[in-house]
């Protein structure tokens, strides 16, 4: 069914089922995330089991766009911008990949970003992906105190460039959830666009009209279960380095961060960090979810990894069949053509 076609029941299900499950946390599993891709994605949908009056599971995903999606390819709901892709179910549930797609209707489903926690519903795949977190049960400024005893260097350097930022530059400013400042977050998506233009990274999903659309809708939405927040450094009267990502359950997936080019011998990437951590007690978190990737600069922080998983399930077919092999045949093709792009985010 379509997203927008859930009734009030089977979305508070949805809720009560990610609160208890190894979804809690993951805004990209929410229902309210997959109701705003939805709203400017009309290829959307979500598989429901269970009576109309008792869900027991709900599985998002969307028909992949142009071709693909014609000869009955699906991939995870929000394609490459979302962080995550699984399901939202019951306790106690379990079903095999090839039962999920029959039931979905859905011939091949290339996917991934399927965390680990998927494997309690019978949901796996190939190529593990380390995904890193970092987790302060005891708040943002008893982390950074216990960071300072173990990497004395990398705090004290930290400082020595927040104050040189405020010497050449102006006074520090950061204003952890800017949900007044719209203007804000269409300098962060122009900045994004920008950052991939001189990396030469590809077309970022914030280029297309769908990725614009998505994040204005998320940067108005304020649920427990998804709350978009858009954070800012400022400096003077410039802007030093920006973040949009989406809180969940004490969650916040650190998405979209931007940095001025102007200071990046500043690595403003780590100062933005910082005052994140900072000031998390204030918006109630207590964990920050890197996403997929492994690089030093996430390992000065981070305390815990997991892993993440991709592949392709097919129902056994000759639809299925022809669908894998075309999708194969696509992937050569784009690897081919896509440049090694410059790791500007890595830069610390």
């Amino acid at each position: 069914m379509r997203p927008g076609d859930l009734s009030p029941r089977e979305r508070a299900a949805w809720s009560r089922f990610q609160e208890a499950g190894p979804a809690a946390g993951i805004a990209f599993l929410s229902w309210q995330f997959v109701a705003d891709v939805a709203a400017v994605n009309p290829h959307a949908r979500v598989c429901v089991f269970g009576a109309a009056d008792d869900p027991v599971a709900f599985f998002p995903f969307e028909w992949t766009p142009g071709w693909r999606g014609r000869i009955g390819i699906a991939g995870r709901v929000g394609g490459d911008i979302s962080d995550y892709f699984g399901l939202v179910a019951r306790s106690g549930f379990h079903i095999t990949p090839a039962e999920l797609l029959r039931a979905a209707g859905v011939p091949t489903l290339h996917f991934s970003h399927l965390d680990e926690s998927q494997l309690a519903y019978g949901l796996t795949g190939e190529q593990p992906r380390i995904g890193l977190r970092i987790e302060f049960p005891d708040g943002g400024p008893a982390y950074l105190a216990s960071l300072r005893e173990k990497k004395k260097s990398l705090l004290r350097e930290t400082e020595r460039r927040f104050r040189k930022l405020e010497q050449n530059v102006g006074r520090v400013t950061f204003l952890a959830d800017a949900a007044d400042r719209p203007d804000l977050l269409e300098l962060l998506v122009d900045a994004k666009i920008a950052q991939y233009d001189r990396t030469g990274a590809g077309v970022p999903p914030l280029a297309t009209d769908f990725g614009r659309d998505l994040v204005r809708r998320l940067f108005r939405r304020r649920d427990p279960e998804c709350t978009g927040v858009l954070s800012a450094l400022l400096a003077g009267e410039d802007w030093v380095a920006l973040h949009f990502g989406l809180r969940a359950a004490g969650t916040l997936h650190y998405w979209f961060p931007v940095y001025n080019p102007k200071h990046a011998a500043l690595g403003p990437g780590r100062l933005l960090l910082h005052k994140t951590l900072e000031t998390a007690d204030l918006l109630g978190i207590h964990a920050i979810d890197r996403g997929e990737g492994d690089t030093p600069v996430k390992r000065d922080y981070a305390t815990r990894e997991h892993s993440f998983y991709m592949g392709t399930w097919r129902q056994p077919s000759m639809l299925g069949l022809i669908a894998k092999t075309a999708l194969s045949l696509g992937w050569r093709i784009e690897n081919r053509r896509r440049p090694a792009p410059e790791a500007e985010s890595a830069k610390p």
